[in-house]
């Protein structure tokens, strides 16, 4: 029996009017979902709204899907057969995409490996995207999910609940491997771990210690100035009142000088005055 030319198999929930794609002809290379949708025969307003596991698993030589906004979830495997060398998923929604795993203890996959997958998303919704699928993409169906698995794993067998540090850390660590493989799929640079010894290493590299030197160079020589400040004022006291003294001091001996010069004239008249009295009573 061969396969129909445009056969699309696919789920419909009356519902919800939802509509799961479960099958695609298996010559399809490059597929726009929207741009078929007259070909799959779907009910009246109607769209695609999910693809189910193991959708595309008859295209083998399947390189590129274009998904419109009206599709809200893709489940784990959607890809699971494709042999490409490369394959193309353009996401046409600003919305990310619900991921559905199968279970809550598997972490999700496409179905191919990630080297072989180029994810393209509306520009500037990078991070949304990212942000979305890194719980799936661990293993977690969101953060809380992942914050009760880490406070389960880190409290202490004697009750001991982990610090807000520790969980966040802890979260952190948990989520990168599968962020990363995220931002490789879309030609992103990974991000990478930060270490506590490239912490500690930033706090005591040799652009820090230099500073604190200097700045303990800056208060010393502040000290310095100001203890020479504070000798130097009384030095000028000293400079100012000296002038005084060494002024009186100088005055003294001219005024005596001046003084002396006054009283000899005056004791030469004295003596002139007795020798003319002694020759006038000789006489």
């Amino acid at each position: 029996m061969t396969e129909p030319t445009d056969f699309y198999p696919y789920r419909y929930n009356s519902g919800d009017y939802e509509v799961t794609l479960i099958g695609a002809p298996s010559y399809i290379q490059n597929l726009d979902i929207a741009a078929e949708k007259e070909k799959m025969e779907l009910p009246l307003a109607t769209s695609v709204n999910y693809i189910a596991s193991g959708a595309f698993s008859k295209c083998s030589n399947l390189s590129s899907v274009t998904i419109p906004s009206t599709v809200i979830g893709i489940s784990e495997n959607t890809f699971s057969g494709v042999n490409s060398e490369k394959l193309v998923l353009n996401f046409q929604s600003e919305t990310p995409l619900k991921l559905q795993r199968s279970s809550d203890d598997t972490e999700y996959s496409f179905g191919v490996d990630d080297s072989k997958l180029e994810i393209h998303v509306p520009a500037g919704c990078e991070a949304n995207y990212i942000e979305e699928w890194r719980y799936a993409l661990a293993g977690y169906a969101d953060l809380d999910a992942v914050k009760q698995a880490v406070i389960n794993d880190l409290t202490g067998e004697d009750g001991t609940a982990p610090t807000d540090e520790e969980i966040d850390k802890e979260i952190s660590r948990r989520l990168l491997p599968a962020e990363n493989r995220i931002r490789v799929m879309m030609g992103l640079d990974p991000k990478e771990e930060k270490k506590e010894s490239d912490t500690s290493g930033e706090e005591l590299s040799g652009n820090e210690i230099p500073n604190v030197e200097e700045e303990a160079e800056e208060t010393q020589e502040t000290e310095e100035t100001d203890d020479s400040i504070s000798f130097e004022i009384p030095a000028e006291d000293e400079t100012v009142s000296d002038p005084e003294q060494d002024n009186s001091e100088d005055d003294g001996p001219e005024d005596i000088e001046d003084t002396s010069e006054d009283e000899e004239p005056e004791a030469e008249t004295d003596v002139e005055g007795s020798v003319e009295n002694e020759e006038e009573i000789q006489e």
